[in-house]
């Protein structure tokens, strides 16, 4: 299973703290590599976290020895590069929160969903979309 190969590759991987994936998901959210002063703003616009550079440098370079990043110079800083993508990210911790707090049922993770999201009309219709085209596949 080609997903499962990608998602082991992430599973296996250091964790991250909430600190660090504030500072992937800026990356990821970018879609371009960044500095530390990027980092920087988009932290501190998107989650109202105000860090120092100093602070932001050690979060990168913890990124960097989990191996989620990579970085090269670029003029007189360094640019920050994930080599791990938002979907795979994503993807593990979809996988790992339906196992958890689901039991590994789709079905429970729905009930859960539906119960506590508030929807639009079309957004129910998109979902129906989505389920039909699943089954489609069966």
């Amino acid at each position: 299973n080609m997903v499962e190969n990608r998602l082991t590759k992430v599973k296996n991987m250091k964790r991250l703290s909430d600190c660090e994936m504030l500072v992937m998901k800026c990356i990821w959210d970018a879609d371009k590599d960044l500095s530390v002063l990027e980092i920087k703003d988009a932290l501190k616009e998107k989650y109202g976290r105000d860090y120092e550079r100093t602070t932001i440098c050690t979060f990168g370079t913890r990124l960097k020895e989990k191996g989620f990043v990579e970085t090269y110079r670029k003029g007189h800083g360094f640019r920050y590069h994930p080599l791990v993508s938002k979907v795979d990210m994503r993807d593990m911790q979809m996988e790992e929160a339906l196992e958890f707090w689901y039991e590994n049922s789709p079905v429970k993770f729905m009930e859960a969903f539906c119960g506590n999201i508030k929807m639009t009309a079309d957004e129910v219709k998109e979902i129906k979309n989505l389920i039909q085209k699943v089954e489609q596949q069966q």
